[in-house]
């Protein structure tokens, strides 16, 4: 049977390798890269980042302190992810992003793998929005663009902006700083347009179906009735989300008898099930508990403002969840870490009892051993027939979400030749011009170690 997949996948490389023979003339090979300079669009450029100087003047300037704020959170990111690689709560670690000539994504020791398509498309997205802003910005600081192009890695489609390099070093801070944070903002930009869209395609096409699950918990009373499909129903209730299905096993509560409702999609399934309690909530101290517990004998009440931070951006986003047995009995178990590692820590003790007297008002809820639940969803009635295409630009929208705010976040790093690590490099001369230099060599130094080690657990 022939993949038709892979047939597009090659022909798509024979028609690259083809325009650029053609084209061969105009193209210059430097190092593993084919380079093709051009003043085209040069023009565009300038024209659009002069005509609107103040507007640009704002985004620069939001760009500037958002991408900084990133750097400072991608670096935090990093060290809570070799944490928990070195103490093996976590098996997946950082990869290389690769191309995979089939429709699959796969995901390996140290890469990952996505589908051509999806990878392709959202690649030139990514280097012709991050490059084109780096140019737009440029202009908008009067710093000269020497010219502008695009190239190839093998089949990676390659953009680039060229200022002048020398002008752009002798322009104040800020004007530097507003060109290196460009580029990424702008990839920030369109990931979260695409999770717009992505939401968009999601209300607009699908409608809710029950709820999926990744597996079944052994021992527990789903996986002794081998139970299959997505859960569309427990007792006289519907199950159309995972908040509908809290809802109802914490109204019913454990040790109860249910039937639950299933489906496949074309076939229903009907069990029997006996509720059990809903079991202890798992509780591992990571460097954020570290840190927090840390924070808390300096500053107390660190530990709640925290709490109250994370609940208002919940609120703010719509993610709130109001408090059960589960999420009380982390809390508890949390502050009784800070009290063993802390004894005189002043509040704890209060804590723990105003917390203990808050569980006696949430009711332990049933739980029948799913696990990883998620929201399963089907496309509407009268829509059959744009699902395939419907399905693309959702995995589309995805990838270009994951990778424009990955490759944006990672090009924060405070390592010397990316924007991250120039801007940081301007920063520290302001702060301390005497030990920049020595700073910047260091953190470089600590961040590239720290990635080698965690693709280093990765694969061993």
């Amino acid at each position: 049977m022939v993949d038709w997949y892979l047939v597009s996948v090659l022909i798509f490389a024979a028609f690259l390798a083809v325009l650029v023979y053609l084209d061969r003339k105009n193209w210059k090979r430097e190092s593993i890269l084919l380079l093709r300079k051009t003043q085209k669009g040069k023009r565009f450029l300038i024209r659009l980042g002069t005509r609107f100087p103040r507007f640009w003047l704002v985004v620069g300037t939001l760009a500037v302190i958002i991408t900084f704020l990133s750097s400072i959170w991608i670096i935090w990111l990093l060290i809570v992810q070799t944490q928990l690689l070195a103490t093996g709560q976590i098996s997946v670690g950082p990869g290389i992003l690769v191309p995979s000539p089939t429709s699959q994504t796969t995901i390996g020791p140290g890469y990952f793998a996505v589908p051509f398509w999806y990878w392709i498309i959202s690649i030139a997205v990514l280097v012709i929005v991050h490059e084109g802003m780096h140019g737009v910005m440029a202009a908008r600081e009067k710093v000269r663009i020497k010219s502008l192009g695009w190239g190839l890695l093998a089949v990676i489609p390659l953009a680039f902006v060229e200022p002048d390099e020398k002008q752009l070093k002798k322009q104040k801070s800020w004007k530097q700083l507003r060109v290196f944070a460009a580029g990424s903002f702008a990839n920030f930009v369109v990931a979260f347009a695409s999770l717009f869209v992505l939401a968009v395609l999601a209300f607009s096409f699908f409608i809710p179906a029950g709820v999926g699950y990744q597996a079944l918990a052994r021992d527990y009373p789903a996986a002794g009735a081998n139970m299959t499909g997505a859960v569309i129903g427990i007792n006289s209730y519907t199950i159309d989300s995972r908040d509908s299905l809290s809802r109802v096993l914490r109204e019913i509560g454990p040790n109860q008898t249910i039937t639950v409702t299933t489906t496949n999609g074309t076939q229903g399934f009907t069990y029997t099930l006996q509720t059990v309690p809903e079991p202890e909530p798992a509780f591992t101290p990571d460097f954020s508990v570290y840190t927090l517990a840390g924070l808390e004998q300096v500053f107390p009440g660190t530990i709640d403002f925290s709490k109250s931070v994370s609940g208002s951006f919940a609120y703010a986003t719509g993610s709130y969840q109001q408090p059960t047995w589960s999420s009380v009995q982390k809390e508890i178990k949390l502050w009784e870490y800070v009290k063993s590692a802390y004894p005189n820590t002043p509040n704890a003790d209060s804590r723990i009892a105003s917390l203990e007297s808050e569980l006696q008002s949430h009711p332990r809820s049933g739980f029948i051993g799913i696990v990883g639940v998620f929201d399963s969803t089907k496309i509407r009635p009268g829509l059959e027939n744009y699902q395939e295409v419907v399905i693309f630009l959702q995995g589309l929208m995805f990838f270009l979400f994951l990778i424009n705010l990955g490759v944006g976040l990672f090009n924060m790093l405070p390592i010397g030749p990316l924007d991250g690590g120039r801007m940081w490099d301007i920063i520290l001369k302001r702060i301390t011009p005497k030990h920049s230099k020595r700073i910047m060599n260091i953190l470089t130094a600590l961040m590239m170690a720290i990635i080698i080690l965690d693709f280093a657990l990765v694969l061993i």
